[in-house]
């Protein structure tokens, strides 16, 4: 396609995926570049911002990535995809209040886009909005019942309104998902201690070491195995 016609955006966005597919570590520098080619050629194709994004933040380069989702944003201001990976972004950058919003920009533009009620309670939980994360984290597991992370972030909304029966629950879940769940297993060893159970506590010392010590450090007074 670009044989025939070089000015051709698209070819120049199939070829960068095609690229970024076969070589990933190698070839990515051409990928950026056919991408980049590809939003000169056309500002309004959104999928080469959203794919530059994608791009640079697996080479950890958030701020640059959310500067192509800011131009994406004026190109495509009704696309859920470019604010919820410039929230995702956000995030990145420690900037929760701003994905906050971006992952609510999101939803609103459509409700059904799974991945977006994860970053949503995210950020909610950061920003405190601890109602709007129980709401949207709940939503999420449950049709993503193994995501262990999500699920510690549920049980820290919920330990956070003092839902000690919920919060358990969650971070149960967290833990059968993934043995080694940092989060969760620091929250329900922080609970668990609340609770006077030494000896859960120190059940929770298996799992994740670094939660333990992080405990201990607070609470020397625990003996951990």
């Amino acid at each position: 396609a670009l044989q025939i016609n070089p000015y051709f955006a698209a070819a120049y966005l199939g070829r960068g995926r095609s690229v970024l597919a076969i070589s990933p570590q190698t070839k990515w520098k051409d990928a950026k570049a056919d991408m980049k080619t590809a939003i000169d050629m056309d500002p309004r194709l959104t999928e080469a911002y959203l794919e530059l994004a994608h791009l640079l933040l697996s080479r950890n380069d958030p701020a640059t990535a959310l500067q192509y989702l800011n131009q994406a944003a004026e190109q495509a201001p009704d696309s859920p995809q470019v604010f919820y990976q410039r929230a995702r972004v956000h995030l990145q950058l420690n900037n929760s209040a701003q994905a906050l919003a971006d992952a609510q920009r999101a939803n609103q533009l459509d409700y059904t886009y799974l991945d977006v009620y994860r970053t949503l309670g995210q950020a909610a939980l950061l920003e405190e909005n601890i109602d709007l994360a129980i709401a949207t984290l709940a939503m999420y597991t449950l049709y993503e019942p193994q995501d262990a992370q999500a699920l510690a972030w549920l049980g820290e909304a919920y330990a956070q309104q003092n839902q000690i029966t919920l919060s358990l629950a969650a971070l149960d879940n967290a833990i059968k998902a993934d043995g080694k769940q940092f989060d969760a297993r620091l929250r329900r060893g922080l609970i668990y201690l609340e609770q006077q159970k030494p000896d859960l506590i120190m059940g929770d010392a298996f799992g994740n070491e670094e939660a333990v010590r992080r405990v201990a450090k607070d609470y020397p007074e625990i003996a951990f195995a």
